[in-house]
């Protein structure tokens, strides 16, 4: 007797993402809901006090650069500095995303 006893478990539901090719639309507009609910927190934590525009915000980048380097490793300047960069380059992020059209 070939194959016998050699039975594979197969889950209840599908685990996946992408569960609608499989006939479950349930999981998928859960995670649709999520990915929205994280698109519209992205925006909303966009920083009001940095330039709008991606070539203010890489003058503001260098400028920061420069003066994180000037400053002594550790001081509460070179700490400002290093979040300073942290923020711009989410942000400049953030503008480079939106202007990437949809992979679908």
């Amino acid at each position: 007797m070939r194959g016998a006893g050699l039975r594979h478990a197969v889950p209840a539901r599908p685990t996946t993402r992408y569960a609608s090719a499989m006939g479950d639309k349930k999981d998928t507009k859960k995670a649709d809901r999520a990915d929205k609910a994280a698109r519209k927190a992205l925006a909303a934590s966009a920083d009001p006090t940095l330039p709008k525009t991606r070539a203010a915000l890489m003058e503001l980048h260098r400028e920061t650069r420069a003066k994180r380097n000037a400053a002594r490793h550790g001081s509460p300047e070179h700490v400002a500095a290093i979040e300073l960069i942290g923020r711009i380059e989410v942000e400049i992020a953030r503008i480079e995303r939106a202007t990437d059209p949809p992979l679908c």
